[in-house]
């Protein structure tokens, strides 16, 4: 099965190369490749320079980094104990960070024919330690995972993990890729 489907690939490229639209495909590596690149760059534009949203900024990212950090120890040791699988690495990325819900204070007016409605944040504290009450903090959302291991080669191995992971996790399939380690 695995030599018919190179065999499809071998032609289609080969149908490209004598059809001129093989350096379409390359360019259009290039270019995504590129900018998967330069999207993972921390341009400094338009980001405030003051020293506390700075130190405020960086405290969110370690916490971030830290938390990414420790899910994936997590689904490595969960992911290691599957018969079959072997030395494993895990990278989790995340989309976004945390999401915060402050506590609103609304209050409607109805005078005559016209009506009001006001909200505002909660705030707590005094002076310049003023700030939103905060009521919920939610999770990143996991964007994807990505599994290499001894023994990644066997697609049951494959199921097995992508299913673990997907149920422990509550990211769907199509968010995990397992493969096999280099040395296999």
């Amino acid at each position: 099965m695995y030599t018919d489907a190179m065999a499809d690939v071998k032609g289609t490229v080969g149908q490209m190369k004598k059809s001129g639209k093989l350096w379409i495909v390359i360019l259009g590596a290039v270019i995504g490749v590129g900018l998967l690149l330069i999207g993972s760059f921390d341009f400094p534009f338009g980001k405030d320079k003051g020293e506390s949203g700075s130190v405020a900024a960086d405290d969110g990212q370690s916490e971030l980094s830290a938390y990414k950090q420790q899910l994936e120890q997590q689904v490595a040791t969960l992911c290691g104990q599957v018969r079959g699988v072997g030395k494993v690495h895990v990278i989790i990325t995340l989309s976004g960070g945390y999401e915060y819900v402050y506590a609103k204070d609304e209050q409607s007016k109805t005078s005559g024919d016209t009506y009001s409605h006001e909200q505002s944040y909660v705030i707590v504290g005094s002076g310049s330690s003023e700030s939103p009450l905060p009521l919920l903090r939610r999770q990143p959302e996991i964007a994807g995972v990505g599994i290499v291991c001894t023994g990644g080669a066997d697609p049951e191995v494959q199921n097995e993990l992508t299913a673990l992971v997907s149920a422990t996790l509550g990211v769907g399939t199509n968010k995990i890729h397992v493969s096999a380690g280099q040395n296999e």
